[in-house]
């Protein structure tokens, strides 16, 4: 559809150019012989310029008093002072050529070329002076300078061709400044009622993203020709609507339409058409055409302009607002490719002279992207056994994942060994994972050892880019069993003397103790006598074994071991405990073996019964049965008052009396050695009598008493 819409355009805008074309070689015909008639009859200059047309976009700077609208009555129209020019000049003032109208074209020779000195806003090497009309003469001196021309010369880019005029009676008004821009397509002059000459094409108004653009407001009402003409339609809030909506066309902080993506160019012309020549008292209507020209929607788009110097405002359509500057304000808001508006001014002469204005036309164009933001995620877990053995080794395994909407990008995981466990390549272990895609996980397996009893805080560390990170943390515990052993039994002993000890071996551990083996050492100055629980006596060792499958944590067990000391002096018995895993555990008992003389005596009579009066013998033994010598052994007899001591014989010399028989000491009596004393009595007494025997010694300074008894009897 739009393919046939341009088509038909184009085709319209031919048939226009042709029929514009032939109307504007009739007017110009009509035109020509009408100044040829002038010129013969004396009148050869045209007073007047032809036509004012606007070029470029750029606002003006001259503004509209309230005094430039109609006055009360058409035939009161008040003049505006626009410039500080006076109301008249002298005579022979040269009135400027119009720098906005086009050269008019001469059927005979074929249009006039434009001249740079015609252009008031020329170059600097332009002169400062237009040159008079062929027939003008010189210019009278102290004419008033041009009020068109700035200071200096220059050339002026939208410069359109135009004849020179002869001199006026009173000088033209100021035009408005207007600041040039690059010109645009080409606009169809036939579109214009009048039939005038195409003007220079309006720029291409290419505008940024986000202009601000005044806001629509209702169009001021035009005063009617009856009102006064001091008083202004359009009131300062007009204005101030019309900014307003400058606001509307800024940026937003969302993406917009799809159609705004990619570059966007809008086109927007301007151009303004006017008749040839315009009488003062007479009407005459100006035109302006605004059309998108470009291939995408042009928004915002405003148009502003002045009523011409000169002129009082009789009518406008469509009806506009007005700005801050008494300017005319047309809101046209979005223009479609193709689209157009147009605007007619009517307006009432009042002065002669050049008569126009300066329109500006704005625009915003649209330009939108979009991008998915999207927000990566790192989440990491890792499951560890609760519990694991000394020793032995554990895996861990990790999964990092990205739950978020976006990839994750230079993913590391990294790892700091806990105390309690290690890892072959060290402490401080590193991963890089890469990327995540959203959604993604990764699981990976770390193998550790567990080395040593207690709780192991591990913490693995996930991190990427843009500061993401995230931690998990597990507890381990490392259990281990442990061992103690512990003798008990006398920590003294004699030779010879048998001595029972307890073994005991203990696990305060977290883990059973497996293949537990305890085992007691003897040592050369002891000899195993028996044991229990199954222990084994190993001669070449000199030691006993006792083997346990298993011996669960804060559970002990004991055994018992008899052994008899053969040495004298400091005997050790050492135990040590061993198990699975590397356990191992030794203790020792130190035993101190002392040497003793155990003196032994008996008495024996020799005769049961004996008369009184009969004598009869004590035999003493004295034996050591120690470890060591006996000295200094001392044996006494003791007699009772009915039998008397006689005599004493032994190792050592007896001395004594009636009651009782002493015998020296016997220097030394070495173990298992033995003596023997006799002690001969005589009864005096009938009845039962005792006799005790002491012995003593310097191991055994008090005496030990043995006693032996006889009866005597009395014959009768």
């Amino acid at each position: 559809m739009r393919q046939i819409l341009d088509l038909l355009s184009r085709a319209r805008q031919r048939i226009t150019t042709k029929v514009a074309a032939a109307s504007a070689l009739t007017v110009v015909g009509g035109v020509g012989s009408w100044l040829g008639y002038g010129y013969f009859t004396g009148d050869a200059k045209p007073k007047e310029p032809t036509k004012q047309v606007l070029t470029g976009v750029q606002p003006a700077a001259a503004l509209l008093a309230d005094d430039q609208l109609p006055a009360q009555s058409p035939a009161a129209y008040q003049p505006t002072e626009y410039s500080p020019a006076p109301a008249t000049a002298p005579p022979s003032a040269a009135f400027q050529p119009n720098p906005y109208a086009s050269a008019p074209v001469d059927p005979n020779a074929g249009g006039a070329s434009p001249s740079a000195a015609m252009n008031p806003y020329a170059e600097a090497d332009a002169p400062t002076t237009a040159p008079p009309a062929p027939d003008a003469g010189p210019p009278a001196e102290g004419n008033p300078p041009n009020p068109y021309r700035p200071a200096g010369d220059g050339a002026l880019p939208y410069e359109a061709p135009s004849a020179s005029y002869a001199a006026t009676d009173a000088p033209p008004p100021t035009p408005v400044a207007t600041s040039p821009v690059a010109t645009a397509p080409p606009t169809d002059p036939g579109l214009s009622p009048y039939g005038s000459a195409p003007a220079e094409l309006a720029p291409v108004a290419t505008a940024p993203p986000a202009v601000a653009s005044p806001p629509a407001a209702a169009p001021a009402p035009l005063r009617s020709l009856g009102e006064p003409a001091g008083l202004s339609p359009y009131a300062p809030a007009a204005a101030a609507a019309g900014a307003a909506a400058v606001v509307s066309a800024r940026a937003t902080a969302t993406p917009g339409e799809r159609q705004h993506e990619g570059p966007q160019q809008p086109t927007v012309t301007i151009e303004k058409f006017s008749p040839a020549e315009i009488q003062v008292g007479k009407p005459a209507t100006f035109e302006m055409l605004v059309r998108n020209a470009g291939q995408v929607p042009a928004t915002n788009v405003v148009v502003t302009d002045h009523v011409p110097a000169g002129t009082q405002l009789v009518d406008v359509k469509p009806q506009p607002a007005q700005g801050a500057d008494g300017s005319l304000v047309w809101q046209f808001g979005t223009l479609q490719p193709g689209d157009e508006q147009q605007i007619t001014l009517q307006v009432m002469p009042q002065t002669e002279g050049e008569i126009g204005s300066t329109a500006h036309v704005s625009f915003a164009a649209q330009a939108t992207s979009r991008s998915i933001c999207t927000r990566p995620q790192l989440t990491v877990e890792h499951a560890a056994p609760a519990k694991v053995l000394i020793g032995q080794a554990l895996t861990m395994v990790i999964t990092v994942s990205n739950p978020g909407s976006g990839p994750a990008t230079g993913v590391i995981i990294e790892e700091d060994v806990p105390p309690g466990l290690s890892h072959v390549a060290g402490a401080q272990l590193e991963y890089e994972v890469g990327t995540l895609r959203p959604g993604e996980s990764k699981r990976l397996e770390l193998a550790l050892r567990a080395e040593k009893a207690g709780i192991a805080e591990n913490t693995i560390l996930v991190r990427g880019d843009a500061g993401l990170s995230a931690n998990h943390k597990v507890a381990i515990e490392v259990v281990a069993p442990q061992l103690e052993v512990e003798v008990n039994g006398p920590k003294k002993r004699f030779l010879e003397r048998q001595a029972t000890y307890t073994l005991s071996i203990a696990n305060p551990g977290t883990a059973a103790a497996r293949d537990v083996e305890l085992a007691a050492f003897l040592p050369r100055g002891m000899k195993f006598v028996n044991t229990d629980s199954q222990g084994q006596y190993d001669p070449a060792q000199h030691a006993v074994f006792w083997s346990l499958e298993e011996l669960p944590p804060a559970k002990a067990g004991s055994v018992k071991l008899t052994t008899l000391p053969i040495e004298p002096g400091e005997q050790k018995l050492r135990v040590e405990g061993r198990a699975d895993l590397g356990l191992s555990v030794a203790g020792e008992q130190s035993v101190q073996v002392e040497q003793s003389a155990e003196l032994l005596h008996a008495v024996k009579d020799a005769d049961e019964v004996i008369e009184v009066g009969s004598e009869t013998t004590y035999e003493i033994r004295v034996s050591n049965t120690g470890t060591k010598a006996a000295t200094n052994v001392r044996i006494v007899a003791l007699l009772p008052a009915e039998m008397k001591g006689l005599a004493g014989e032994g190792p050592t010399r007896a001395a004594g009396d009636a009651s009782r028989i002493v015998f020296e000491p016997l220097a030394r009596l070495n173990p298992r050695e033995e003596v023997v004393f006799k002690v001969q009595v005589q009864g005096i007494a009938p009845g039962d009598h005792i006799v005790r025997v002491q012995l003593s010694s310097d191991e055994w300074p008090t005496p030990v008493t043995r006693e032996e008894s006889t009866r005597v009897y009395e014959d009768r």
